[in-house]
């Protein structure tokens, strides 16, 4: 069951995207552009500059391949917004129930940069044991924050199954590196400024323009935090992925101030690993 998280915050919807593909590819590109910029005025090396304009170059190719060609966007819904503050018609408007990952469907196998920049590949992980995948929106977060704060207590009761948690937001592995020391994290924080994960496991949206500027308000600017010049978070979700790749849980934010309780998780790879008490073949 989910629970509550008690700090105050917005809570995310959806909008319209562009009005064609190609705006997505020039945002894109000038996004590339200025973050390569920023990262050689801040005193970054080359390499990380060419490393944040390709997150961004990236980030706008994935978006731009999912336009359909009657112009249609499954990734950015086009809907009107719901009344501000009815969080389950937030949620229905963004598409996400339609289009996420369910149980019983393959997972998507993508690699990740984690904090320091190494590569992480999901199928390396799941092979080994259980594999949960946690994706939250940032560490400018609280709800996401306490969340991870509460996993990070959970330790020993994953390590008892040899389980693997990963943490998956859109951040750059520099802001992720952040949230993991900000929060004394213990498991691994990966960086999918890219959006590769978020949209394979069906999570991504763009935000609400009113949200847009209230956040740009308060100073909170995701598409430099995220190093992809775009508005777009993943819903926070939970999954648990078996040894063979395969989804056997899934826990998908209606409202992202109630996520799903570690122990409903727990209970659900303890389900799993009693089904692969012996190896696998």
């Amino acid at each position: 069951m989910a629970r509550e998280q008690r700090p105050d915050g917005p809570i995310c919807g959806s909008v319209p995207g562009p009005g064609n593909r190609w705006a997505w590819i020039h945002l894109g590109l000038l996004a590339s552009a200025l973050a390569a910029a920023s990262a050689v005025a801040s005193g970054e090396s080359a390499r990380a500059a060419l490393s944040l304009a390709g997150a961004a170059a990236r980030a706008a190719s994935h978006l731009s391949a999912a336009w359909t060609d009657n112009g249609t966007d499954p990734i950015m819904k086009p809907i009107d917004a719901p009344p501000a503050g009815d969080a389950v018609k937030v949620f229905d408007a963004t598409g996400i129930p339609q289009r996420s990952r369910r149980p019983g469907e393959a997972a998507p196998d993508v690699t990740l940069p984690d904090a320091h920049g190494r590569p992480v590949r999901l199928s390396d992980v799941w092979r080994k044991g259980p594999l949960v995948p946690v994706f939250y929106r940032g560490g400018w977060c609280s709800y996401c924050s306490l969340q991870l704060r509460e996993w990070h207590r959970q330790e020993r009761a994953l390590q008892r199954f040899g389980a693997t948690l990963l943490a998956v937001s859109p951040q750059t592995p520099e802001n992720s590196l952040d949230t993991a020391d900000d929060n004394r994290l213990g498991f691994t924080v990966l960086s999918d400024s890219a959006l590769e994960a978020a949209n394979g496991f069906g999570l991504a949206f763009t935000l609400h323009p009113d949200l847009v500027d209230f956040y740009a308000s308060v100073g909170t600017d995701i598409p430099v935090l995220n190093g992809n010049g775009l508005w777009v978070l993943p819903v926070p979700a939970t999954f648990v992925i078996d040894p063979r790749g395969t989804i056997r849980f899934a826990a998908i934010a209606q409202d992202v101030r109630r996520r799903v309780e570690p122990a409903d998780v727990l209970s659900a790879i303890e389900v799993m690993s009693a089904g692969f008490a012996r190896p696998l073949r």
